[in-house]
């Protein structure tokens, strides 16, 4: 038990890069009840927002996408498969940066109510990535 406590510290912050990666799908378009990939939150759907909050959570959203979308192809880690541990690990500077940024983004836009939401559902999308990844 002790070593699985480590292991979720050690690797927390590439797990919360890679929740956010779920909120990186597209915005505000409905989509189906089944997640497309591990990495699919849909905050967006769960979080009341505004039209305005909308339109702007959309443009951050579009352009955290790209930059996640292009780091998961420079590090091999394809959505549509099972979370490889090793390959989270060697994205996850990359991956947090562009966690961090896309949270900074959206606090901007977000009530602190919602950021609260938010930070729920990426905590619990990087739960299922933990239990997930192999």
């Amino acid at each position: 038990m002790k070593f699985h406590k480590s292991f979720r510290s050690a690797f927390t912050g590439v797990f919360l890069a890679a929740g956010a990666v779920a909120i990186s799908v597209p915005t505000v378009a409905v989509q189906p009840a089944h997640a497309a990939s591990i990495y699919d939150s849909g905050f967006e759907r769960k979080i009341k927002m505004t039209g305005g909050q909308r339109r702007k959570v959309k443009r951050i959203m579009r352009k955290s996408n790209a930059r996640f979308n292009k780091i998961f192809r420079k590090y091999g880690i394809r959505k549509s498969a099972t979370p490889k541990m090793n390959l989270l690990m060697k994205a996850s500077g990359p991956l947090q940066s562009a966690a961090r940024d896309e949270r900074n983004a959206l606090a901007k836009v977000l009530t602190p109510t919602q950021l609260q939401e938010y930070d729920k559902i990426t905590k619990q999308t990087e739960d299922k990535i933990v239990r997930a990844a192999k």
